[in-house]
């Protein structure tokens, strides 16, 4: 049912009380919930987030959880680690119960004008998860995606051995994401440890492995989320080689909705001045150059 609806700058705001359609657990805590909720489902971006209020009351605030998937413009899907109060209360709601959520909220990524020919999704640990609907957006519009997903423990979305060898990296490199792969994302896995078919190192090597390979890629632009290390050491690949970077920031949100500014981040503003720009609002996602990458 929706409850309210009111339009900010970014488009129309749903307040939704959705139903609870699945609720599935994966490795390492954490888990999948898929909601009814037409109105998001159909206007959600890539990038874009919804605020959750806990069941039960577990919480004061809101929890601000990416929109990974939009199934049929009738639901989504949202996933997330159960590690505190809050998210281990919503990780405990079974079929049928409603959800009190607002969404979708903040910028997500720029998908208009002409796409490249080739994109390159770097991702650290969850920072997975939001990539997937840019992968999906991203099928036939680009010539050729990639995936790159670092991570010490487990993904929150299934793994194997791809059957696809690519040519930049060792042939028993061959960890792959099979979602991606199913939207046409060619894909790789790293870690800073040894782990079967694995890359053994940054996954940022990965991405320098492609760009410095032997395969022709045209027009390329790369789309990062995870922690600011690795963003940070994307944007700088993208810069070495003058490509386009885009980069979802994974910034603590209070409020979600731009009135606490706990999750404000250096920008460059008018005339390379840093200012502050609030995550959630102006954000999370960012154009790569634009983020003061020492402000941290």
């Amino acid at each position: 049912m929706d409850l309210s609806t009111h339009q900010p700058a970014g488009g129309t705001v749903y307040r939704i009380s959705a139903p609870v359609i699945a609720n599935r657990s994966l490795p390492g805590g954490h888990r999948r919930i898929r909601l009814r909720a037409p109105a998001i489902a159909r206007t959600a971006r890539p990038g874009q987030f919804v605020n959750i209020s806990p069941p039960l009351a577990t919480t004061l605030l809101r929890r601000p959880l990416g929109v990974h998937r939009t199934i049929d413009g009738q639901d989504i899907e949202i996933l997330f680690q159960s590690v505190g109060k809050g998210t281990k209360a919503l990780g405990a709601v079974g079929e049928g119960d409603e959800i009190d959520l607002i969404g979708p909220l903040g910028n997500g990524f720029d998908l208009a004008g002409e796409p490249p020919e080739t994109a390159v999704l770097v991702a650290g640990g969850f920072g997975l998860a939001p990539l997937y609907p840019l992968a999906a957006a991203l099928e036939g519009k680009v010539d050729r995606t990639y995936l790159f997903a670092g991570t010490e423990e487990d993904l929150p979305m299934e793994t194997s051995d791809s059957s696809v060898h690519l040519s930049f990296v060792d042939p028993d490199i061959k960890a792959t994401v099979p979602e991606f792969e199913a939207v046409g994302a060619q894909c790789r896995l790293a870690s800073l440890r040894s782990r079967p078919s694995f890359h053994k190192g940054l996954v940022t090597e990965l991405v320098e492995k492609l760009l410095d390979g032997p395969e022709p890629l045209g027009r390329t632009k790369l789309y990062a989320c995870g922690p600011w290390g690795m963003l940070k050491k994307t944007a700088a690949i993208a810069a070495e080689h003058e490509l386009d970077c885009d980069v979802l920031l994974e910034e603590r949100m209070g409020c979600g909705v731009g009135a606490c500014m706990s999750c404000s981040v250096m920008v460059y503003g008018d005339g390379g001045r840093p200012v502050y720009a609030r995550a959630c609002v102006e954000g999370p996602v960012f154009d790569a150059a634009s983020v003061v990458w020492d402000a941290k």
